[in-house]
């Protein structure tokens, strides 16, 4: 069988050297898809649309994935009518907290971007990796004729199918590191921004927030020992970055947030890899926050999450303000 390719694409409005993170997330999406089918797939992934366009004018991808933000939703469009062009057998995939996840707007969704083929709410890897099964397994004009667990898609008379999907694993390190497997070398080489990720979930529920939702309420995480491998894999194959990224909805909720932030600060006096961490602090200011923001100093700066002084206002959002 020839190995379907995969282009994954987490896009930005380029403007000359990177200034953004790496793409991480689409990096777990390709880890977890090759783990999964190894030789039956070729997955190459993009975050300078520029580079992207190169790629497909040169061969076009059987597949294309695009991660869905609001600042880069014309953006993702415009790739996919130009790729479809010339594929016309191409599928295209979106996914991303751009998406509203009730079933009456994803139909919306789709109907409205026909450019779309499928979309996947939450957490892609597993999803993806179910559609490529579906794809590696029938014909190109019966793939729509199953439900495909985790993704969205609208049948030949029009109705939405899709079911999603979301894993009970508490320990996400069944998850292949997008570091680890060398996924995010090219990026790091290029000079983009380390973005990592210690643990998913958010136990709030403001309204106004995409985490803020219930189904993403339990925090899960990956183990200590692959956080820790991830930073010094980084620290020890690359070279300085103006700034390291944590993707955690709230640094400092959990107890060995602590020690992560004393190794993160002991890599930085010993390499000097980096100059500050960007981080989403967690919302209530305990003594673990004070703790954390003492072992960073310098490289980041601690704040108390106030969203509004309105009563009203937050009574809307669900979201009390932290004593």
């Amino acid at each position: 069988m020839k190995k379907k390719l995969i282009y994954l694409a987490d896009l930005y409005h380029t403007s000359g050297t990177p200034s953004t993170p790496t793409p991480t997330n689409i990096g777990y999406v390709a880890a977890n898809c090759i783990k999964d089918h190894k030789d039956k797939v070729e997955i190459k992934l993009f975050k300078d649309p520029h580079k992207l366009l190169d790629a497909i004018d040169e061969r076009a991808p059987d597949i294309l994935g695009l991660s869905n933000y609001m600042w880069n939703e014309k953006l993702n469009i415009f790739i996919c009518q130009y790729t479809k062009k010339i594929n016309k057998n191409l599928i295209t995939v979106t996914g991303g907290p751009n998406l509203r996840t009730d079933n009456i707007s994803i139909n919306n969704f789709l109907k409205r971007f026909r450019e779309y083929d499928y979309c996947i709410l939450y957490a892609a890897e597993i999803p993806f990796s179910n559609l490529m099964s579906r794809i590696l397994k029938v014909e190109h004009s019966n793939i729509k004729e199953e439900l495909i667990e985790g993704c969205f898609f609208l049948d030949k008379n029009e109705n939405l199918v899709g079911k999603t999907y979301l894993s009970d694993e508490k320990n996400l390190d069944y998850i292949p590191s997008p570091f680890l497997t060398g996924l995010m070398d090219p990026f790091l080489e290029e000079g983009y921004y380390p973005l990592f990720e210690t643990n998913r979930g958010c136990p709030f529920s403001c309204t106004f927030c995409v985490w803020g939702i219930s189904v993403l309420h339990k925090i899960k995480t990956f183990s200590m020992e692959r956080v820790i491998s991830e930073f010094n894999y980084v620290v020890n194959n690359f070279g300085r970055a103006p700034h390291w990224f944590l993707a955690d909805a709230n640094f400092g909720i959990l107890p060995r947030d602590v020690e992560i932030s004393k190794i993160i600060r002991e890599l930085h006096d010993k390499t000097n890899a980096f100059d500050q961490i960007q981080i989403y602090w967690t919302k209530n200011v305990t003594p673990k926050v004070y703790e954390i923001s003492k072992n960073f100093g310098r490289l980041s700066q601690a704040y108390v999450a106030l969203q509004s002084l309105d009563p009203e206002v937050l009574k809307l959002i669900k979201r009390s303000n932290i004593s």
